[in-house]
């Protein structure tokens, strides 16, 4: 619960963590960046986690880390996400909050389906 990097030695457990969930039968891995502790993810981070995921052809699903004013760069970080990691992404509750930023969404998912159809088109997911 502290806004920091994790160590070596505590992302080497997280990813051995990682690898025992998956080999259990889990889908992949989820996030939720609006929320302790894991909104003191960063990006980078997470990206290490999910090429783990990638190794299981698992999903990353992630509660963004904003739906509100940052909504846009928030599903451009699990794009980001996705594209660096080679996973493919589920972002949950895909939805602006507070009436001016409504009109978000149709921004959002106009940048979600062009990466869907560059995954498609370069085979990277």
């Amino acid at each position: 619960m502290e806004d920091r990097k994790p160590s070596p030695e505590e992302m080497k457990e997280m990813k051995q963590l990682l690898v025992e969930a998956m080999e259990s039968g889990a889908f992949g891995m989820s996030t939720g960046l609006i929320y302790d502790p894991g909104i003191f993810a960063d990006t980078e981070e997470i990206v290490e986690l999910c090429r783990i995921v990638k190794e299981y052809v698992g999903i990353y699903a992630t509660h963004i880390r904003n739906e509100s004013d940052l909504l846009v760069e928030a599903v451009m970080e699990a794009i980001e996400v996705g594209k660096k990691a080679g996973v493919r992404v589920e972002i949950s509750h895909h939805k602006a909050s507070s009436k001016k930023n409504w009109g978000l969404v149709r921004t959002t998912l106009d940048l979600i389906q062009y990466y869907r159809l560059w995954s498609a088109a370069t085979r990277r997911y």
